[in-house]
């Protein structure tokens, strides 16, 4: 049977009635069911490694991977497919390794943004930018390295918004709000003193990675074809596939400024564009002419996963 056919949505529309007695929510079972794959190939991949894993930082990661599904649904950029949930579910295995609580943080704060944002009307939208900026005072306070992601909303308002300058202002007093409550508690606690990791660097450190990561170079190939292939069908796109794809692929990129800049030997900053990535990568996949090359190409990508997974857990 067709490893990509496997995935497609009509071929899960055959067995509607098993799903009827599975589940009464059948438009919300996939969910459950990914997140459950995902949380057994978790541990499965770090059963000889639970006594390095935090277990704060593990929780608050999964708790992200769960959210992602979410994320993708609220996207809608699935075209009918169960493709992506099934790449976020790899790509979260084979890229998961022990975090710190500033990584696993972001996992969850990226989903949650992508949901907020994902409607992507103004007159909803205006009501979550106090939210935003709180979310991302704290996504500070745990990684200083997102400083870069408060770029990207700012943009977002620009591109989106009507009214510029309120929204950047709503954006400012969530963030504003968070930092006198983070340095009442830091005066009020005695921690007077202050750390210079909240002053970023661009960091030197790259000695070993590109080995590391050469497992994952058709996966890299293919996000690059994947993205020429998008603007190579723009025009056919709708408005609202547009907003949406250019919203996607600004959020990626600024996720991978970020990595380019901080990752250094953390390759768990890879969990980061997860979601986008597995978006990005099904969409190129449902456009691509034959179903041979869409066969070839999954089972390029699965297998360049589990060798970049093996590779770490022989070397590493």
């Amino acid at each position: 049977m067709s490893f990509y056919f496997f995935f497609n949505i009509n071929f899960a529309q055959n067995y509607k009635k098993m799903f009827k007695l599975l589940s009464k929510e059948q438009n919300i079972f996939s969910i459950p069911t990914y997140i459950s794959f995902l949380l057994l190939g978790l541990i499965v991949f770090n059963v000889l490694k639970f006594n390095e894993i935090s277990v704060l930082s593990s929780i608050v990661v999964l708790i992200g991977m769960a959210l992602g599904y979410f994320a993708i649904n609220s996207l809608d950029l699935n075209q009918n497919t169960r493709v992506p949930l099934f790449l976020y579910t790899i790509i979260n295995i084979c890229l998961y390794q022990n975090t710190d609580i500033g990584v696993a943080w972001t996992v969850l704060t990226n989903a949650i943004l992508v949901i907020l944002l994902s409607n992507g009307s103004e007159s909803r939208n205006k009501h979550i930018y106090v939210l935003i900026g709180a979310l991302l005072a704290l996504n500070f306070i745990f990684l200083p390295t997102i400083w870069l992601m408060p770029i990207f909303f700012i943009l977002h308002i620009f591109g989106t918004s009507k009214n510029i300058t309120l929204n950047i202002f709503r954006l400012c007093l969530g963030v504003t709000l968070v930092a006198i409550a983070y340095f009442s508690v830091a005066y009020f606690s005695g921690l007077n003193t202050w750390d210079t990791a909240y002053l970023p660097c661009i960091t030197s450190e790259y000695s070993g990675v590109g080995e590391r990561l050469i497992p994952l170079v058709p996966v890299v190939l293919f996000c690059i074809y994947a993205i020429f292939d998008y603007f190579a069908r723009y025009n056919k796109m709708s408005t609202h596939k547009r907003f949406k794809y250019a919203f996607l692929l600004l959020f990626v990129f600024v996720q991978l400024m970020m990595i380019v800049f901080y990752m250094g030997e953390d390759v768990s900053y890879l969990l980061i564009i997860a979601l986008p990535v597995s978006i990005i990568i099904s969409r190129a996949l449902y456009y691509l002419p034959k179903p041979m090359y869409k066969e070839i190409s999954i089972w390029l990508i699965v297998i360049s996963l589990i060798a970049y997974r093996a590779y770490q857990f022989i070397n590493f």
